[in-house]
């Protein structure tokens, strides 16, 4: 029978931590190829269509936003949501929580 106590979890966290590493890989990413496209601009008669310069810019930034929103948000805003849940939840149904665990009070 499958345990459901919470250490299947830790076989896969190398993919969070993971995940975190390649979205600052992206990041770095869109901010090198923004940063060619402004060599484009500044540099003269480098033989590359404006047209298609803008076109990158037009391209690239969305993503560089979406994932600049998403970093911000997972890992540097992130706060004990699920916790603050399961607090508010005890304090309705007259439970109490200590930790993770949320046990009934003695009445």
């Amino acid at each position: 029978m499958a345990r459901s106590d919470g250490n299947s979890r830790h076989r896969y966290r190398w993919l969070l931590i993971w995940k975190r590493w390649m979205t600052t890989a992206q990041i770095v990413q869109f901010l090198l190829m923004l940063g060619h496209t402004a060599l484009q601009f500044v540099v003269e008669d480098c033989g590359f269509p404006p047209e298609q310069t803008v076109g990158n810019v037009f391209l690239v930034a969305p993503f560089l936003a979406l994932f600049l929103n998403y970093y911000v948000k997972e890992y540097v805003l992130r706060t004990n949501v699920g916790k603050r849940r399961n607090v508010a939840a005890a304090e309705e149904t007259n439970l109490m929580a200590n930790g993770d665990a949320i046990a009934k009070k003695d009445d």
